[in-house]
């Protein structure tokens, strides 16, 4: 899984939007005869059966591997070497796995819905999670780009979330309170 032509998803349950991202990915296969490949992490959750024999008449179903459970090590590794992360949740509580994709400077591709886009801010790349056609058409830009041109963006986003950063406002606010 090195090299970086890889595309990564953290989970594999029904609110991750799986059955929709690997449509995309299917058609991003054929209309581009790219040889990036679908990594999905996670083991299965709700929905998996559905999943599972969706991927199974995909034409490009070897080019989807799907990991199961992983460790952090693995993840971080995968999140690491991977070309860009794929969060494109149905619904989503917060979107830690779009923050670690920043993190490791990562292309982030969100759901333009919802908590995801908020996370990311300009960091992030957009697509509608219930558009399959929206879906292929960022990873094909996606895959285009060797660099990040939102790189500019990304040291602001995870600024936000500085668990430091948060700790010391707040101790400045009890401070100032006493």
């Amino acid at each position: 899984m090195d090299g970086r032509k890889y595309f990564f998803v953290i989970g594999y349950e029904h609110k991750k939007n799986i059955t929709r991202i690997t449509s995309a990915f299917d058609n991003f296969k054929k209309n581009t005869n790219s040889d990036f490949k679908l990594v999905i992490a996670g083991k299965s959750g709700f929905g998996a059966e559905q999943i599972d024999e969706h991927i199974s008449n995909l034409k490009f179903k070897k080019d989807i591997i799907h990991l199961g459970y992983i460790t952090d090590g693995e993840k971080l590794w995968i999140l690491k070497n991977c070309h860009s992360l794929i969060a494109l949740a149905i619904y989503e509580g917060f979107g830690l796995s779009a923050l670690e994709g920043l993190y490791f400077d990562k292309k982030v591709l969100v759901s333009n819905n919802g908590s995801l886009k908020e996370v990311v801010g300009h960091a992030g790349y957009l697509a509608s999670p219930f558009d399959v056609k929206d879906i292929e058409k960022q990873m094909t830009y996606l895959s285009s780009l060797s660099n990040n041109p939102k790189r500019e963006y990304i040291l602001e986003r995870l600024k936000i979330y500085d668990q430091k950063l948060a700790a010391d406002k707040l101790i400045k606010v009890l401070i100032s309170r006493l």
